[in-house]
């Protein structure tokens, strides 16, 4: 079942495109005897600048993850900065309620994000499984997945 999100009436020029998503420990862990799932809800912001998604090390705390290794990034600024490395899937639920779909075993980074509510970056290495519109004469985008 395609999932489709749907965001409308929001600033997108002032706080770019954002959405729900449920971050859980991956199910390749929890089938080998890692603790029993429980998502972490959290703001992503959908930054297409991303090679790859981050999430804020907060989050790999309450779920109590493993660092995997270490990934490099290459900043805003053109540093190269260096972070553990994650295992989790991320998980986005319809509009309307219905469907969802769950990128599996995303290795992101953990990085600390400006102090505010979100806490996880989409990057390509997610966007590349869905179809992400951006509208912005009427500040609107879509995000949506096929099964």
């Amino acid at each position: 079942m395609p999932v489709r999100i749907e965001i409308a009436d929001v600033d997108l020029r002032e706080e770019g495109p954002r959405l729900l998503v449920w971050i859980h420990v991956p199910s390749k862990m929890q089938e080998a005897g890692a603790p029993r799932d429980n998502p972490r809800q959290t703001l992503a912001l959908i930054d297409t600048a991303c090679h790859t998604t981050i999430i804020k090390p907060e989050i790999a705390e309450l779920l109590e993850l493993k660092s995997c290794g270490v990934m490099r990034f290459k900043a805003h600024t053109g540093d190269i900065v260096e972070a553990p490395s994650y295992c989790v899937d991320i998980e986005f639920r319809g509009s309307d309620g219905h469907g969802q779909f769950i990128a599996k075993n995303v290795h992101v980074g953990g990085v600390r994000l400006p102090e505010n509510d979100t806490g996880c970056l989409l990057g390509r290495d997610v966007l590349q499984y869905g179809v992400f519109g951006y509208d912005g004469v009427v500040s609107a985008f879509t995000l949506a997945f096929e099964e």
